[in-house]
């Protein structure tokens, strides 16, 4: 699992730090928060890959929160990505999507699933769970939660002392 910083800056971009947007990488799946302006720049410094298995979950419908979605649909589209995405986001983001879209008059090479969150869990498969609470804020906004399930397994005695871990509870 990997954590990548996309664009760390408020309301506006500096010459330093793009808008928001950072990447959980996870086993070949990038799980995308927010797409500031100019995502796709630091997508592709940060060398994530156009075509992997994706989903985009928008906070709230501010610009420096998804404006940067339409750059990287096209680059993505541009590059041949054909691998299906899914957003997920507050009220407003299908007609979002689907206005800016039409307005800009590109088409895609994918399909775009989108789905509007409300509380609770937003997405699972048979890994991790997504989840959102309200934020406050302006405008509706969410906070989302990425938890990996448990995985089962067995605690090593041997292998936990050849490596020197001080004996615990998981040593019963």
């Amino acid at each position: 699992m990997k954590m990548v910083f996309l664009g760390t800056s408020a309301a506006q971009p500096t010459a330093e730090r793009g808008l928001s947007c950072a990447c959980l990488e996870r086993n070949g799946e990038v799980f995308m928060f927010d797409a500031g302006e100019a995502a796709q720049i630091s997508y592709m410094k940060a060398g994530l890959g156009w075509n992997k298995k994706m989903r985009i979950f928008i906070t709230h419908m501010h610009g420096d929160h998804c404006v940067g979605l339409f750059g990287l649909l096209q680059t993505m589209s541009m590059r041949k990505r054909t691998e299906p995405l899914e957003i997920f986001g507050p009220a407003g983001i299908d007609e979002f999507v689907a206005a800016n879209t039409k307005m800009l008059n590109f088409g895609l090479s994918f399909p775009v699933m989108i789905s509007v969150v409300k509380e609770g869990m937003v997405f699972e498969d048979g890994e991790v769970v997504v989840d959102a609470c309200r934020a406050s804020h302006k405008v509706t906004a969410f906070s989302y939660r990425l938890v990996e399930k448990d995985r089962p397994g067995r605690f090593d005695v041997k292998k936990a002392g050849a490596l020197g871990i001080p004996r615990g509870v998981l040593w019963n």
